[in-house]
């Protein structure tokens, strides 16, 4: 059985980060690739028999361009990956794995962190014409955490303030728009 174990390092090219995929300590991305960003990459764990899993993306670092990709089939005792090669992991460990790098934030600085703060308080949300939340950025503008919601393709941009320190600042700025939204 081959042995499945993460790195998140800073990507300051793409202004954001990647999970490095290492199997028996060798990374399974080939030249001319990068990791996936933590939050999307371990957000394909959720989807349950997704069959496919995104490992890499092109090193421009946009997702669609070049992406690797893994075909993902689970069994009682063993998850097996196949791509360029083929990977066999006992179940319980790849799972246990995967559970412990999604939970562990020690990679964020104040800004990833009030990204994660303000998707967990605005997830499900939607504005009055039925646009719904998708992701917060706090790397597009100084103080300002972005917004996207989306409908049918279109996206609608919404902002509130923050002062860039504190976790309380951002969970204030996102509750109130929580309620506004709430509110129409």
């Amino acid at each position: 059985m081959n042995v499945l174990t993460f790195e998140i390092k800073p990507s300051p090219e793409t202004n954001d980060h990647e999970v490095l995929v290492l199997v028996d300590g060798k990374t399974v991305l080939g030249e001319g690739l990068m990791g996936v960003d933590p939050p999307e990459f371990f957000a394909q764990f959720a989807k349950p028999n997704a069959g496919q899993l995104l490992v890499g993306r092109c090193e421009c670092g946009v997702v669609g361009c070049g992406d690797y990709l893994v075909e993902v089939e689970t069994a009682t005792d063993s998850v097996i990956w196949r791509g360029e090669k083929e990977f066999r992991f006992e179940r319980s460990s790849y799972e246990n794995t995967v559970r412990q790098a999604s939970s562990e934030f020690s990679w964020e600085d104040q800004k990833r962190r009030g990204e994660r703060l303000a998707k967990k308080i605005l997830n499900g949300c939607r504005t009055e014409d039925g646009f719904a939340f998708q992701w917060a950025s706090a790397r597009i503008a100084p103080k300002t955490m972005r917004l996207s919601f989306l409908k049918a393709g279109q996206q609608k941009m919404l902002e509130f303030g923050w002062d860039e320190a504190t976790d309380e600042s951002v969970i204030q700025g996102a509750r109130r728009l929580r309620r506004q939204l709430n509110e129409q």
